[in-house]
């Protein structure tokens, strides 16, 4: 009873019944798991361990060794009385913070079946269903990568307004064993849940610097290829090492590379990625936002991480038009980053209708069908635009 706990002895019992659990909790873990205090009595215990039934005896262990700790608070003894819930992660492709629900879940059912027990997060089938879905997914994009099946497509991003350069975003393509293209947009984002980025970026950026230097080479200016950059390489310190190294090996200028990064990564990453920017940017290279502009901490972060771009897509600005306050926002971030010398790339703009739009948000640049679909080579007639 931990509110009774305080309300009969005091926070300072409180403290000595906290400092109890947490102490008979570390003598039943291994130096290979992680203890935390989640909120007021509750503690996350995090393993290695991936056998159900392992965790499970982890569970009654910590279980059993809190109820038989005797636990001094307050100049007096206390016993108490423990509820685990678990959740595997094997069990879910969610976030961390959905993770830590489920096992809450599991603990208040616990309590709520008489406490001194067990209880493992069970997904609903629909959860179920989406899991082996997401499986299937990403073991046909492994495979592609596994069997080469991977491709960079160059789709041109161009001005309007006249301005100098030659954009292009790599945008990366692959297919399944009958050669059907794979829907990317969420195996991307799972293969970046696993881990499983850090090569395949480094095979775009490597992939994009040889086509760079192959068109220089044949006498035709270097052009700036976007390539996205996954949490997973931002998090890894031999990357920026391992990009400068590229560029001197092929004797290129920083200034060919826009490191683009999505809006939802920084927030958790900031301080890995303004590590980065300030790694690559003294050598040319710049950092672009994708899918900025929808957050509540945009503008932070449009001021705080100073990019040299920001990525809009039409469809958020579709939402400006019947939404006059999402406007008003929006209007405000452009006018920001216009001021700060932040270039405003719309993206997604396939028809007149949607190009119609971005004049009125001042949008630099436009990326999109109605300039060019994505294609093998990195040409496209920019003199057509401007």
């Amino acid at each position: 009873d931990y509110r009774g706990v305080a309300e009969r002895h005091g926070l300072e019992a409180v403290d000595d019944l906290l400092r109890g659990v947490a102490e008979a909790i570390q003598q039943q873990v291994g130096p290979q798991e992680i203890v935390a205090r989640f909120s007021d009595a509750t503690f996350t215990v995090h393993t290695p361990l991936s056998a159900r039934g392992a965790v499970a005896e982890l569970g009654e262990r910590v279980r059993q060794g809190i109820e038989n700790h005797t636990i001094q608070a307050g100049g007096m003894l206390i016993t108490a009385k423990a509820s685990i819930g678990i959740c595997m992660i094997g069990d879910t492709n969610s976030s961390a913070t959905q993770i830590i629900s489920y096992a809450d879940k599991a603990c208040e059912q616990a309590r709520q079946l008489g406490g001194s027990q067990v209880q493992i997060y069970t997904p609903v089938a629909p959860e179920r269903d989406s899991i082996a879905r997401r499986d299937t997914i990403l073991r046909a994009f492994r495979q592609a990568v596994v069997e080469q099946r991977v491709h960079l497509y160059y789709q041109p991003i161009a001005s309007f307004t006249g301005a100098r350069g030659e954009f292009f975003d790599a945008c990366l393509s692959a297919s399944d064993e009958q050669g059907q293209p794979l829907d990317l947009r969420e195996a991307l984002p799972l293969a970046e849940t696993r881990g499983l980025m850090r090569q395949l970026d480094r095979w775009t950026v490597a992939t994009a610097l040889a086509a760079i230097a192959a068109r220089g080479a044949a006498g035709a200016g270097l052009p700036t290829v976007f390539v996205r950059v996954s949490s997973n390489s931002i998090t890894d310190a031999e990357y920026r090492d391992w990009l400068l190294q590229q560029l001197a090996e092929r004797n290129l200028p920083g200034s060919v590379l826009v490191l683009e990064v999505a809006e939802t990564v920084v927030e958790p990453y900031f301080a890995d990625l303004i590590q980065l920017k300030q790694a690559v940017e003294p050598r040319g290279c710049r950092i672009a936002l994708d899918g900025f502009g929808g957050r509540p901490y945009s503008e932070q972060l449009l001021r705080q991480s100073q990019p040299g771009f920001v990525r809009i897509d039409i469809e958020l600005m579709e939402q400006a038009q019947r939404d006059a306050a999402f406007k008003q926002q929006l209007d405000h971030l452009t006018a920001l980053a216009a001021e700060q010398h932040t270039q405003v790339i719309m993206t997604g703009v396939d028809n007149p209708a949607q190009m119609a739009i971005t004049w009125q948000f001042g949008a630099m640049l436009v990326q999109g069908d109605i300039v060019q679909p994505p294609a093998p080579e990195l040409v496209f007639d920019f003199s057509q635009f401007g």
